[in-house]
């Protein structure tokens, strides 16, 4: 378990893996958003309840594994590619994330904490 994923389950050959890219809506303590705290209880941030319906389908079947996303999809969205449009959001559903502006500022640090140790683990587990 790291900060950029949370692993469910023990992988098999053979097994299921599930990967729940906006399972949590985390924001570690040395980012700010800029954002009101009541956000990150909202679909905004994460969604909401998929942590636990992955986590009763491991727990149901020993043949099934999960990787959860760590962060909130606000920090950096996993389910985007590493070059494309959306992975770091200037603003979400009509809010605007402060702490995502500057982007260039922030994007090789978040790349590098999150985005790429949670694919990098992915395609590991997959392996």
């Amino acid at each position: 378990m790291t900060i950029a994923w949370h692993d469910l389950g023990t992988p098999i050959a053979g097994g299921v893996l599930i990967i729940a890219d906006h399972a949590s809506n985390h924001v570690p303590a040395d980012i700010d958003l800029g954002i009101a705290d009541i956000l990150l209880r909202e679909h905004i941030a994460w969604d909401i309840g998929v942590a636990g319906v992955v986590a009763m389908l491991v727990a149901d079947h020993a043949d099934h594994t999960a990787i959860l996303g760590g962060v909130s999809r606000l920090v950096i969205d996993y389910n985007r590619d590493e070059n494309g449009h959306g992975m770091i959001v200037e603003s979400s559903d009509g809010h605007f994330i402060d702490g995502n502006v500057p982007m260039d500022a922030i994007r090789d640090d978040r790349l590098n904490r999150f985005f790429r140790r949670y694919h990098h683990h992915i395609d590991s587990t997959i392996r």
